[in-house]
């Protein structure tokens, strides 16, 4: 089963927890399918008065991925990544595997197991370590901001960042394993939501909604 999300304040909510305040390497993996997005809308926050990372998508049709990710919680020159995608990375319609990591300051983004490496950079200071406040983790928010589409196979992971090889197995050519089942990585699965182990792309969308 996979999130339907109708760009209208929809959105789910994971109550921190030690098991995601990650103050380095971090990965966070998601398949996402794309609606009509509207405004910039989010894929992930863990972002409210302070916050550690945003992951979203740019508005009026266009595919480009936004990161941004900070060292204390603001968003300020000296202590803030941001950075989008030169191009448009996503479809505009169909599934996509979207992983972004973090370790030790370096940023990288894989979009169906394949590195992006061009990049716009709005901010782009040398900073190691990520914000570790309570914030609470949203999929999608409960804001205009909101993600229109669908998403599943939602994990984050610590103690080491996800490798080319994980995100390749994880991926798969579109046949996505479950995390769990992922053998001989050094990174660490702390958290995993919405998992469907029968999904084969493309027929995520044939699954039901909830």
């Amino acid at each position: 089963m996979s999130l339907a999300f109708d760009g209208n304040g929809d959105a789910v909510l994971v109550t921190s927890s030690s098991s995601i305040e990650i103050s380095d390497n971090l990965s966070y993996s998601v398949w996402l399918k794309c609606g009509s997005q509207g405004v910039d809308d989010n894929i992930a926050v863990k972002w409210d008065t302070l916050g550690s990372f945003i992951l979203s998508v740019e508005s009026n049709n266009n595919r480009r991925l936004r990161i941004i990710v900070s060292d204390d919680g603001s968003y300020d020159v000296a202590h803030t990544k941001d950075w989008w995608t030169t191009n448009d990375v996503l479809t505009a319609s169909g599934w996509a595997h979207v992983v972004f990591t973090f370790a030790s300051g370096s940023l990288k983004l894989y979009v169906n197991g394949t590195e992006i490496t061009a990049f716009t950079k709005n901010f782009d200071p040398n900073i190691t370590s990520l914000y570790t406040g309570n914030e609470v983790l949203k999929i999608s928010t409960a804001n205009a901001n909101a993600w229109t589409g669908e998403m599943v196979n939602i994990s984050i992971w610590d103690t080491a960042v996800l490798s080319q090889a994980d995100i390749t197995a994880l991926y798969n050519s579109g046949v996505p394993i479950d995390p769990r089942n992922l053998r001989g990585s050094s990174a660490n699965l702390a958290s995993a939501w919405l998992w469907n182990r029968n999904i084969v792309y493309p027929t995520i969308k044939d699954n039901i909604k909830y």
